[in-house]
């Protein structure tokens, strides 16, 4: 629908997923984050938008950078994320 108003066309979108890691200490997680995984997909596949790269599923956490300029992103895992994990980004417990 969005691209209709838009006026964006799908085909000049493309797409990276990530997340859907399962957390083995919490109750029912691993289905939660098998079914967030599929309706991403399913979203994108809907309005024609590919996915150019994933990273999906697992056991353990990530911390995703992306850099819009340049379209990259890097994703790190980590069994457990720090509040220092985000330096430069939160300072003294606020967002900078």
């Amino acid at each position: 629908m969005w691209r209709y108003l838009y006026g964006i066309a799908g085909k000049n979108i493309k797409a990276q997923i990530f997340g859907g890691a399962s957390l083995q200490h919490l109750s029912g997680c691993g289905e939660v984050a098998k079914e967030n995984v599929s309706i991403a997909r399913s979203v994108l596949r809907r309005f024609k938008i590919s996915i150019i790269s994933e990273d999906v599923r697992g056991n353990l956490g990530r911390k995703l950078l992306y850099n819009t300029s340049t379209n990259e992103a890097i994703v790190y895992k980590a069994k457990k994320l720090r509040r220092s994990d985000w330096y430069p980004y939160v300072e003294g417990g606020r967002w900078i």
